[in-house]
């Protein structure tokens, strides 16, 4: 677990990452909370630890793996109010952890999920919480970068296959079959490049750069923008185990299919009924599966920005 110590305006302010992980997408999204948070006005860091304000909990997919009652009393500890910023549900050995989601979620002043799915499954198990729907922070994140400088135009033929493997879903499949068996699904007979690497080299990236906690470099994503634009320069298809790979390579018009397991909300929350034909559960048979490689529409993604930017009233308003 990560604390960052904050003064927005003269207010303390914490901002935590669940996990100490150091991948692409909880970098990322630490970087669009702090671009949320200069909203309201200028930003810098403190290396006190006085009692804060507000904490604001990094979004995440809890469930048995990530506890989110330990992150919540954490977050007390080391502040007076608390904030989860968008996150989804996981339902694996829910059961068992159902008490403590409900203890964590009732100390929470806000709570944002990522999509339909994860506020339906609260209002149904806890009823006196209130969740809001809000969107993927890495896909506005991403989504903002497109706005603002376009998607350049790439003159040669896209004919490169990319697969993202995921280390721990290798205990289910082996990683390059299941890339493979995707691409003879959706008929896609091209170079297969396994990207095995990336999360890391783009983790290297911001810890170098952004994690020293110097205000002047927290605001520039242009570099990962170029990082991930490169690798996806010559791109026909993406298939990805890792999440926001995918949510990134969608957003930057690439055609692709998702490989998460299902009962991680997280997919379906982001995703939607729009684009669920581009999901492949890991836990059902790949031979079964008839994925269809998804790009997020204007649209999708001018829904998920409001979504957003109804989020970001609420948490003025606190402010």
């Amino acid at each position: 677990m990560n604390i960052h110590h904050l003064v927005l305006s003269n207010r303390s302010i914490v901002v935590i990452q669940p996990t100490d992980s150091r991948n692409f997408g909880d970098h990322i999204q630490f970087l669009d909370t702090l671009n949320a948070l200069a909203h309201y006005g200028r930003l810098t860091f403190n290396r006190k630890s006085a009692k804060a304000d507000i904490a604001f909990i990094i979004g995440h997919t809890f469930g048995y793996g990530v506890d989110l009652w330990n992150t919540v009393k954490i977050a007390k500890k080391v502040s007076r109010r608390v904030v989860l910023l968008p996150s989804s549900m996981a339902l694996y050995r829910f059961d068992a952890i159902s008490k403590r989601i409900d203890k964590a979620l009732s100390e929470i002043e806000l709570v944002f999920v990522r999509g339909i799915y994860s506020y339906q499954l609260i209002r149904e198990l806890y009823p006196h919480v209130q969740p809001y729907v809000s969107c993927d922070q890495v896909l506005n994140y991403f989504a903002k970068k497109m706005e603002e400088y376009g998607i350049a135009n790439v003159e040669n033929e896209k004919c490169d296959v990319v697969g993202v493997p995921r280390y721990d879903y290798a205990l289910i499949y082996p990683r390059k079959s299941i890339i493979e068996r995707v691409c003879e699904i959706v008929k896609k007979s091209s170079r297969i490049i396994l990207v095995s690497e990336t999360d890391y080299k783009i983790a290297e990236f911001f810890s170098k750069n952004v994690l020293k906690l110097s205000v002047k470099n927290i605001y520039d994503g242009n570099r990962i923008l170029n990082i991930l634009r490169n690798i996806l320069n010559s791109v026909s298809l993406v298939i990805t185990m890792r999440f926001h790979f995918g949510i990134v390579s969608a957003v930057l018009n690439v055609p692709t299919v998702f490989v998460n397991p299902i009962y991680e909300y997280k997919a379906l929350d982001v995703l939607g009924r729009d684009n669920i034909k581009c999901l492949i559960d890991i836990h059902y048979s790949i031979d079964k599966a008839e994925p269809k490689p998804c790009t997020f529409s204007n649209s999708f993604i001018s829904q998920n920005i409001a979504r957003y930017k109804r989020m970001l009233d609420m948490i003025g308003e606190l402010l």
